[in-house]
């Protein structure tokens, strides 16, 4: 789907809503001043039927209709005349208008005492309109009595006119309504861009901001005076997002650094030594160059294994169904004290097991039995010598606890960093500062949570397993 500007958008959305609005509004005039127009129409037409049947009379001839085409010329004119006929209630002719010329006008059945309208078509061919007036006749005067004081008599009028002037008067108002509707959708067209421009500018500001930082500096932040709310929340989230990507190339850089230093360290003991051993091959400490240049290798190896696990605890996705089983966690966390019992054993370090030893959870046994053993082997590594490693089972949950002294609150944040160490000079060759960064990748990937606390001396480690998923 192609990208559309807000701009755009907001414009095109607003006009559309203005045009249902003005589309609901013209049909509503339309169909109110429409009939009034046709009200007031019929309404003439009513007004002069009624003073045309007061011309008709019952004397003592009978029936007598006193008319005059020079007070109405309008049925006796040549071009465009109008229509009258009286007729019985059985719709026999009495009297009709000259220019019928014997034909008669439409007769509607329906005789009762009310005026009835229809759209006809008139004896010339022009469209017309009909009105059928029911009515009874007045009595002359001299007849009139007590007991008889109307007709007896009962006629129908049919009077028709051209309805031209009528739908002229349509046609007006339609177009006045179309173009009314135009001129207010220009209007308003040319008002929402303006205004929708206005409105947009503190974003084309923020754009430009954002355009104007340099990528080669992670120090800058974006600095727009925004006057809306919810743009200031908006410039806020992308400083705090510019802050993180900041401290995130930071830590990369620290990383990138940590490693040379960790790796130029073996390769430079290895290059000595190996440079010694070249020029006194036959010297009695061979042997012993050819321990440093295996031990250099090795701390080498340990480095890149650590490397490597670190990067496919980022790199590479957890597949449950494939490599999830059910894990006890007390063995897995026994086995982790075994591998590093000899460490523990030369601190004087004791462990203490609380809780449900018969905890389990569904996840890899082979980065959940990672995570364990860097865990406790930095309990054991870090702890004050002499102290107690204590390991508390719950549901879901392991939380390793150890004393440390020389432990800060604001090291807290830093525990989880790549090759970060509160102290180097306590580091042995073997723990380079990788061990919780590979806890944190690995927990991520297996979507375990970790948190840490530090009260009174004593620092917790707390490995948060997920509910049980075995799909």
């Amino acid at each position: 789907m192609a990208a559309v500007s807000i701009r755009r958008q907001l414009l095109s959305h607003a006009l559309t809503s203005t045009i249902a609005i003005l589309l609901l509004v013209g049909l509503v005039v339309q169909h109110l001043v429409g009939n009034w127009l046709r009200a007031e129409f019929d309404e003439m037409m009513l007004t002069k039927a009624q003073v045309m049947v007061t011309l008709f009379e019952e004397d003592t001839f009978g029936m007598e209709f006193e008319f005059a085409d020079e007070v109405m010329p309008e049925f006796a004119r040549d071009q465009t005349p109008e229509y009258y006929q009286f007729r019985t209630t059985e719709g026999e002719n009495f009297e009709r208008s000259e220019r019928l010329k014997g034909s008669d006008l439409p007769f509607l059945p329906d005789t009762t005492p009310v005026s009835q309208f229809l759209d006809i078509e008139l004896p010339d061919g022009r469209a017309g309109r009909l009105l059928q007036l029911t009515f009874v006749p007045q009595l002359e005067l001299e007849l009139r009595t007590p007991a008889k004081r109307i007709s007896q008599y009962v006629m129908v009028m049919g009077l028709a006119r051209e309805r031209a002037s009528l739908d002229r008067r349509l046609l007006v108002l339609n177009l006045g309504i179309l173009a009314v509707g135009a001129a207010v959708l220009v209007s308003v067209f040319f008002a929402l861009n303006w205004v929708i421009g206005r409105g947009l500018r503190p974003l084309e500001e923020v754009k430009l901001g954002l355009l104007e930082l340099d990528s080669n500096d992670q120090s800058q932040r974006l600095n727009v005076d925004v006057p809306l709310l919810d743009l200031e929340e908006i410039v806020a989230a992308l400083n705090d997002l510019l802050a993180r990507i900041e401290e995130s190339f930071a830590r990369e850089k620290r990383f990138s650094v940590g490693a040379a230093h960790e790796l130029r360290t073996p390769i430079a003991e290895l290059m000595s030594t190996s440079e010694v051993f070249q020029r006194w091959p036959n010297a009695d400490e061979a042997p012993q160059f050819a321990a440093d240049v295996l031990a250099s290798a090795r701390r080498m190896q340990f480095i890149v294994d650590s490397l490597a696990q670190l990067a496919r605890g980022r790199l590479q996705p957890y597949e449950p169904a494939l490599e999830g089983s059910q894990l006890v966690l007390a063995s897995l966390v026994d086995a982790a004290f075994a591998q590093h019992a000899e460490t523990a054993r030369q601190r004087e370090l004791t462990r203490a097991v609380r809780g449900q030893l018969d905890i389990q959870v569904w996840s890899s046994a082979l980065d959940v039995s990672l995570i364990l053993s860097n865990v406790i082997g930095n309990a054991i590594a870090h702890a004050d010598a002499g102290s107690e490693i204590v390991v508390e089972f719950g549901a879901g949950l392991i939380a390793v606890s150890n004393k440390a002294s020389g432990l800060q609150p604001e090291d807290l944040p830093r525990l989880f960093e790549s090759l970060w160490r509160k102290d180097e000079a306590r580091s042995s060759e073997f723990h380079v500062g990788l061990g919780l960064a590979i806890v944190n990748a690995y927990a991520d990937r297996l979507g375990i949570q970790l948190s840490v606390e530090l009260s009174q001396g004593w620092f917790t480690l707390r490995i948060h397993f997920p509910a049980d998923d075995e799909s």
